[in-house]
């Protein structure tokens, strides 16, 4: 007995084919995405950690200066003596601890944009080093 067959319907055919190669397609860039940014974080994040720390110690570098530079106005305020010739003119002492702290908070202002930078770049990472920043901290202050 010959077993009869149908030819398959060729616009149902091409029709499963095109959607079957979209899905595809569109699967492997999902999964390449994936794949590549899996990659690049790998590639960044060690040297990522140690630049935001190099980072973080110029900031709070800039930090004490900035209350160093307060301290020294306030005790300049303090000391001066207005009419002695043996001392600084008050004026020029403040207006050069003035220019000081502005350069200071500008330098200040690019380090917090280099910060939020790493923060989008690996923040998992930083929130890691912030909270060991934060942990010696309280560990300083409380022994």
């Amino acid at each position: 007995m010959a077993v009869d067959r149908k030819t398959p319907n060729t616009f149902a055919t091409a029709l499963l084919q095109a959607i079957t190669l979209v899905f595809s397609t569109y699967g492997a860039y999902i999964f390449a995405k994936a794949s590549v940014e899996d990659a690049a974080r790998a590639l960044v994040t060690p040297h990522a950690r140690s630049a935001f720390r190099r980072v973080r110690n110029i900031y709070e570098a800039l930090g004490r200066l900035l209350e160093l530079i307060n301290s020294q106005s306030l005790s300049f305020n303090m000391t001066r003596h207005t009419g002695s010739p043996d001392t600084l003119d008050y004026e020029s002492v403040r207006l050069t601890m003035l220019m000081l702290e502005r350069i200071i908070i500008e330098q200040v202002n690019t380090v917090d944009d280099a910060l939020e930078d790493w923060r989008d770049l690996v923040p998992d990472e930083v929130k890691q080093i912030e909270d060991q920043v934060q942990q010696r901290r309280q560990d300083q202050d409380g022994g």
